[in-house]
């Protein structure tokens, strides 16, 4: 816009919508446009955009010697909305923000405990990292904090039927909480993520607006099986990855809901394969044994063993 008469129209009131769409062919969002004072700020990208002044002078080191200069004035800052905080707490299940009355998670008493802090560290380490670059942000994300380590207790408490300090005591190691579990003759050990371990450091590598996706709890198989499945139960192999296999289909439960669903998914009997053998289970292939043993009784192909025909056998009356 270089014509001088245009801005000037537009400054004295002529409406920057009309302009924008008679003259650039432009349509302006309601949500996302408008003029608004700087000191107020304005949404963008979920953060609160705006100006800050410190009114308070402050003692500093001017050409060697002390003096007493005035604050600094529109300044700009970058701070966390309170709806969006609100909103992400009450939406993922932790309990009433406003109440300060945090719950557990009904669906997540179905999984392990490692799942369940994985879960939180997913959803709760992806909201705080997306407002790291805030002001403001360990004061906003406090209370939504306490939140989801009070929401993760008490879900880990009703799923052993348990109270939330003597879960809190066993997990406790110094001012973290752990849970620990083993894989084959290895102990290892997961933290739950806290608003204190995040680093405000500039990310320059990455994805920046990937959405925390906790949908891996949700699967049929818990995490520390996946991760002890090191040996075939089919063929016996050691050599390549395994995994669950689940023996009875629940594909009745696929409509029931997805409490129904991993309850029947994680209690039916499972078996641990290696893929090749998952695979030529799925496709109702028999294994080397069986191809014996069919063999030895009856036809070559034959996977289900035919009983020899005994000599002199007459065939039975109709």
């Amino acid at each position: 816009m270089t014509d001088s008469h245009s801005n000037r129209g537009i400054r004295k009131g002529a409406g920057h919508r009309t302009f924008l769409a008679e003259h650039l062919k432009l349509t302006v969002s309601d949500e996302k446009s408008g003029i608004h004072k700087a000191s107020d700020g304005a949404r963008f990208l979920g953060y609160e955009v705006c100006t800050s002044t410190n009114h308070n002078p402050h003692r500093a080191i001017f050409k060697d010697r002390p003096t007493l200069r005035r604050g600094l004035a529109d300044r700009l800052k970058l701070r966390v909305p309170r709806d969006r905080v609100v909103g992400f707490v009450n939406g993922r299940g932790w309990g009433d923000y406003d109440a300060f009355r945090p719950r557990q998670r009904a669906a997540l008493t179905l999984t392990s405990d490692v799942e369940i802090v994985l879960a939180f560290n997913a959803e709760w380490r992806g909201f705080a990292n997306y407002y790291a670059l805030a002001d403001d942000v360990k004061r906003k994300l406090n209370k939504a904090g306490y939140m989801a380590l009070m929401s993760c207790l008490k879900t880990i408490a009703a799923k052993h039927r348990s109270s939330v300090p003597k879960v809190a005591a066993r997990m406790r190691v110094g001012t973290d909480f752990y849970v620990r579990f083993k894989v084959g003759d290895e102990a290892r050990a997961i933290k739950l993520w806290q608003l204190k371990d995040l680093r405000r450091d500039v990310r320059t590598w990455g994805g920046l607006d990937m959405s925390p996706s906790p949908q891996f709890v949700f699967s049929r198989t818990e995490m520390v099986e996946r991760l002890n499945a090191r040996q075939c139960e089919r063929c016996g192999g050691t050599d390549q990855p395994c995994e669950v296999h689940h023996v009875r289909r629940i594909a009745e439960m696929e409509y029931a809901g997805l409490p129904r669903y991993m309850r029947a998914a994680r209690q039916r009997k499972r078996v641990v394969l290696c893929k090749p053998c998952h695979s030529a289970v799925h496709a109702h292939e028999p294994t080397d044994k069986q191809r014996m043993v069919a063999r030895s009784r009856g036809e070559p192909d034959a996977l289900k063993g035919a009983r020899p025909v005994r000599r002199g056998a007459e065939p039975r009356p109709h």
